[in-house]
C-alpha cells in the first residue's frame, strides 16, 4: 500500500507525533510513505519521500493535493492521511483487505481531542479501546475529546464525509471519479463533501469500517499564524459553502 500525509508545516510536532504512534502498525514499515507539504518542508521524516506542493494561485488547493499524492503513489492500493490522525495497530492490515476498485473506505468513528495529550495516552485509547467503547462510555471521555462523526452518505451541511483525513481507496478508482474539483481553496471542509457527492452519484461504495481514529489536537492558523476561531474558519470558508451549495441544489 502507499500512504500519503498531507502536511502543513505548521503541524509538525502533530507530525512527528502521529508517526511515532502509526509507526507501530503492522505493514506500516513496508508501506510506499509520501511527505506532502504545502509550501516548503520544515522536516524529512525517515522512510518518507518529501515532496513539496507550490501554490500556483497563492491558496492551499486540496484537489492538486490529493492529485499529486495520487500520482506519486507507487502502489495501486492507497491511503490518504492527515498528518493529525493516528489509527489501531491492525488498521492497515484491515484496510489492504477491504479496499475495492469500485470503494473509498473510511473510519465513521472520529474522536478529536481537545489538547495535547503523552504518546502513551493516545496509544492506550487506539489500542485497548473500541470504538464503541468510546461512544457508549463517551461521558468518561468529555472533558479530554469531542465526538465527530464521519458520515456515509452525503451531507447537506458542514460535516466530516469520505474523504476527511483517512481513506482507502485505489489509484485506478480515483482516476475514474474524475479526482476533486479545483474550485475549493483555503479552508474549510466542503472540497472532501463535494467529493463524497461525487462518487457516490458516480455509483463507488463508501464503506465505513467501525474502526477507532483519533484526531490529534492543534491550533487553527491562518497563513499569517495567527490563531483561528470557528467563525473565522466560516467566514473564510463562505465561498467554498456557496459553491458547493449551488453546485449540488442544497439551497
Amino acid at each position: 500500500i502507499s500512504i500519503f500525509v498531507m502536511y502543513s508545516p505548521d503541524r509538525k510536532s502533530q507530525l512527528e507525533q502521529m508517526i511515532r504512534l502509526n509507526s507501530r502498525m503492522i505493514g506500516w514499515e513496508d508501506a510506499d510513505k509520501i511527505l506532502l507539504v504545502d509550501g516548503e518542508a520544515n522536516c524529512h521524516p525517515e522512510g518518507f519521500r518529501v515532496i513539496e506542493v507550490p501554490r500556483p494561485s497563492g491558496n492551499f488547493n486540496w484537489s492538486k493535493m490529493w492529485l499529486v499524492g495520487v500520482e506519486e503513489s507507487i502502489h495501486e492500493k492507497v491511503l490518504y492521511l492527515d498528518s493529525d490522525r493516528v489509527l489501531p495497530i491492525g488498521y492497515l492490515e484491515k484496510l489492504d483487505k477491504t479496499i475495492t476498485d469500485n470503494s473509498f473506505v473510511f473510519c465513521d468513528s472520529l474522536f478529536g481531542l481537545k489538547f495535547s495529550v503523552a504518546d502513551d495516552f493516545v496509544m492506550d485509547l487506539v489500542d485497548n479501546h473500541t470504538a464503541e467503547d468510546l461512544r457508549t462510555d463517551f461521558d468518561a471521555y468529555k472533558d479530554l475529546m469531542y465526538y465527530d462523526p464521519r458520515y456515509q452518505l452525503p451531507l447537506r451541511g458542514p460535516g466530516k464525509g469520505v474523504m476527511s483525513g483517512n481513506t482507502g481507496f485505489t489509484r485506478n478508482g480515483f482516476y475514474r471519479s474524475g479526482g476533486v474539483d479545483p474550485f475549493y481553496e483555503t479552508h474549510g471542509a466542503y472540497a472532501d463533501l463535494d467529493f463524497q457527492h461525487q462518487v457516490w452519484s458516480q455509483g463507488f461504495d463508501l464503506v465505513a469500517l467501525d474502526d477507532l481514529e483519533i484526531h490529534l489536537w492543534h491550533p487553527k492558523l491562518s497563513d499569517s499564524n495567527e490563531e483561528l476561531t470557528m467563525r473565522d474558519i466560516e467566514i473564510l470558508s463562505l465561498n467554498n459553502f456557496v459553491y458547493h451549495a449551488k453546485k449540488w441544489g442544497l439551497g
